[in-house]
């Protein structure tokens, strides 16, 4: 169960749908929302000074001012205890201290790209945060209303990454919730998937109560990514969860990947563990 909530949102008009959709989870749970406000400020480098001293922008301090005002008159009268704080610092550090907030959390809500002005920000703060604290992250598209999760899909590779993602599932679904666990391109392996992929952790959702089913599909030359939303949104789940970043992180950069691929086109809730 949900009981200590963090929603990370950037300060502005543009993010008012994440702030509802953080009140509906809080009081869908009866949990205690966090909302935590991010503004950037940049700094100012005085170029005719050989030095190179630089001051930050002294307009942002009221702009967010403004911007904390502003979520706390919008979540006056939500029946689930608010928490309003807010970080304005430069870009670059933005994300670590958000990191830090992370920590302390059972999940980091993180609303979708039309909710951000800068979604590079939105990409750094959801990056660092799975990889540095321990909290599952949920993010999700446009149009969202938070619901009990009764039907999830289970993105199932059989690596570190993914038993954590299966057992924040088991954390947050409903008692005898239905789960779809998902293999794409899995082959037999003595120490990964076993002789049967999908079947060890399907039996470990079984002894939990969960009405439980493998799916085994090929990718066909279509990105991971696609794969797994593309069933999900097939299969009218609630959430699809998944392990981040099981590549290391030049990987991800260099390459691309599954998590990468997912935070641009969310078309369904995506639970995301590290």
């Amino acid at each position: 169960m949900l009981k200590d909530i963090l929603a990370i949102i950037e300060g502005g008009d543009q993010s008012v749908p994440a702030i509802d959709d953080a009140v509906a989870l809080a009081e869908l749970h009866g949990a205690h929302l966090g909302l935590t406000v991010l503004t950037k400020r940049l700094l100012l480098i005085a170029a005719f000074d050989p030095m190179g001293y630089c001051w930050p922008e002294p307009e942002r301090e009221a702009e967010h001012a403004q911007h904390l005002a502003d979520v706390r008159k919008r979540t006056a009268r939500t029946t689930a205890p608010v928490d309003v704080r807010g970080l304005c610092d430069e870009p670059a550090v933005l994300p670590t201290l958000v990191n830090i907030e992370g920590r302390y959390a059972d999940v980091v809500l993180v609303g979708p790209n039309p909710c951000w002005t800068d979604n590079r920000l939105r990409h750094h703060v959801v990056e660092t945060t799975l990889l540095g604290s321990v909290a599952p992250m949920l993010l999700h598209p446009i149009g969202w209303i938070p619901a009990p999760v009764r039907h999830a899909i289970l993105g199932w590779n059989a690596s570190p990454e993914a038993s954590r993602a299966a057992r924040a599932l088991i954390a947050l679904a409903e008692p005898a919730a239905r789960i779809d666990v998902l293999v794409i391109d899995a082959e037999p392996s003595a120490n990964g998937h076993g002789p049967t992929p999908g079947s060890d952790i399907a039996r470990h959702l079984t002894r939990h109560g969960f009405g439980v089913e493998v799916h085994a599909r090929r990718s066909d030359g279509r990105p991971v990514s696609e794969v797994l939303q593309s069933f999900a949104v097939m299969a009218k789940a609630d959430l699809l969860a998944i392990g981040a970043y099981a590549h290391s992180r030049f990987h991800e950069v260099l390459f691309g990947g599954v998590t990468r691929d997912l935070l641009e086109t969310e078309r369904v809730p995506i639970l995301m563990v590290h």
